[in-house]
């Protein structure tokens, strides 16, 4: 821009970038967010050898304007260093994710939400777009549980996919890429005798001897399973029912805005 013709300027100090008091202004831009992406760009000696350190506030200031620079390198820093150095809520990464193009966590957090593994407050749920708020709480009600697994006198059993389960203490999958200890098949379906609504949890949930194998109508487990979770391996008397299609909903119901933000991580 320096090398086009100035035209009928008469004062050169008068144009944009040619003296400190005329800077070039970008309108949008915060020169705290320049500063930041200097920062990742040029790093100091003492970063180099102690590493670099920023702030949250920083690292959205460089994914803002790598992405609209078209730094891929830089924003895939940035996505990385706020998803496991920074405190980012739920809310708050699909409000990032739409702003920032960030398919993946767009559609993990809103699965999130979807499956009921994360509950938002009423405060976070003002965070997002009312456009997206409705669409999520539409697609929690699509995967409930209670209109998947309907069962009734007729219904001999119910089935389910072998991640549908989850452990009542800890949350986690415990059936996953498992076989069954009569037959030592693959579970990848289980066929359920009876599921209730359990008091107190809000869900529905299994036995655990209400649990069959698909394939040899017996029970997997030699005994009460035990599930190797986050607070250590530990027995499972009864199982929380989640639904299976959580994924897929999310995926049709947001699949505009996911086509678009895709185009942004290649």
């Amino acid at each position: 821009m320096f090398l086009m013709p100035l035209g009928d300027v008469i004062n050169q100090n008068e144009v944009e970038g040619q003296s400190e008091e005329r800077p070039i202004f970008l309108e949008g831009y915060l020169a705290a967010d320049f500063a930041a992406l200097l920062k990742v760009l040029y790093p100091s000696s003492s970063a180099l050898v102690n590493g670099l350190i920023l702030s949250k506030t920083e690292l959205v200031g460089v994914l803002k304007l790598a992405t609209v620079w078209g730094m891929a390198e830089i924003r895939s820093y940035a996505i990385e260093k706020l998803d496991f150095e920074c405190d980012v809520g739920c809310a708050e990464r699909i409000a990032l994710a739409q702003t920032h193009k960030i398919s993946s966590w767009f559609k993990d957090s809103i699965v999130s939400i979807v499956s009921g593994k994360t509950e938002l407050s009423y405060e976070e749920f003002q965070e997002l777009d009312s456009a997206t708020a409705l669409r999520i709480l539409w697609a929690k009600d699509q995967v409930s549980p209670l209109k998947e697994y309907r069962q009734d006198d007729k219904t001999k059993y119910i089935e389910c996919e072998d991640s549908a389960l989850k452990c009542n203490t800890c949350r986690l999958v415990p059936f996953k890429d498992t076989k069954c200890s009569k037959c030592n098949r693959k579970l990848d379906k289980l066929h359920l005798k009876r599921v209730t609504l359990r008091p107190g949890v809000n869900a529905l949930s299994v036995e655990a001897l209400d649990v069959f194998c698909p394939l040899c109508g017996r029970s997997p487990f030699n005994e009460l399973p035990w599930c190797a979770g986050w607070i250590g391996r530990h027995q499972a008397d009864y199982f929380i029912l989640q639904s299976s299609r959580s994924s897929a909903v999310v995926e049709e119901v947001f699949k505009d805005e996911l086509a678009d933000f895709r185009l942004a991580d290649v």
